[in-house]
């Protein structure tokens, strides 16, 4: 997986038009997701332009994920994408404050346990499923050994999108619910995944319906 994944690369400076958190979507990873500059033919070979990760919601990463500039708006974009989660060997310190205060769990494994979730996945990318344990601080799949973030306040870290994830959100409140006011069963967030060569990444996704 390709390390040092920057905000631009994350939405291209061209990509933002707006002064507000909301219309950055389409402009995730723009310059993979399209042919061209400036337009929306998608690259079929992208995985975000794959079916099979369509509402992709945890995506895995290399080392110095999010560096660059200091640009919010990348995780702006990751989020109104629909994004929760993001597993990575190491992030850039800004952007790993920036998800924080923006609802996405930035959870750090080692590097050789992220490239594991990534091969399980791409096996079988319908039926391999990540599970972002936020009671316990585990990140699983099939075939793969369940880690936990090697980081001393990974729970603190792990608890935070319970706090970010208002119920009137209504997408995850099924899925990631570790407060009685979101879901009384402490849940997890649990997707599917592959891997992403040319962002360097791997991408899960999930039913955003309720059970």
């Amino acid at each position: 997986m390709r390390a040092n994944v920057d905000t631009d690369a994350i939405i291209p400076s061209r990509e933002i038009k707006k002064v507000g958190k909301t219309g950055l979507a389409e402009g995730l990873f723009a310059g993979w997701r399209y042919r061209g500059i400036g337009t929306r033919d998608v690259d079929p070979e992208f995985v975000l332009n794959k079916p099979q990760y369509a509402c992709a919601r945890i995506l895995l990463g290399g080392e110095n994920f999010g560096c660059g500039s200091s640009r919010e708006h990348a995780v702006w974009a990751l989020h109104e994408y629909g994004f929760r989660a993001i597993v990575a060997s190491s992030f850039a310190p800004i952007f790993f404050g920036n998800c924080v205060r923006n609802g996405v769990l930035p959870a750090t494994l080692a590097g050789d346990s992220v490239a594991q979730l990534a091969v399980v996945v791409e096996a079988a990318p319908t039926r391999n499923l990540v599970t972002v344990d936020l009671e316990r601080c585990e990140v699983s799949a099939p075939g793969a050994a369940a880690s936990s973030p090697p980081r001393s306040g990974a729970r603190v870290y792990c608890e935070l999108p319970a706090l970010m994830v208002p119920p009137s959100s209504g997408i995850f409140a099924t899925n990631i619910g570790v407060t009685p006011s979101i879901n009384e069963r402490h849940g997890s967030l649990s997707d599917s995944a592959c891997r992403v060569g040319a962002v360097g990444a791997s991408l899960s996704r999930t039913d955003p319906s309720p059970p």
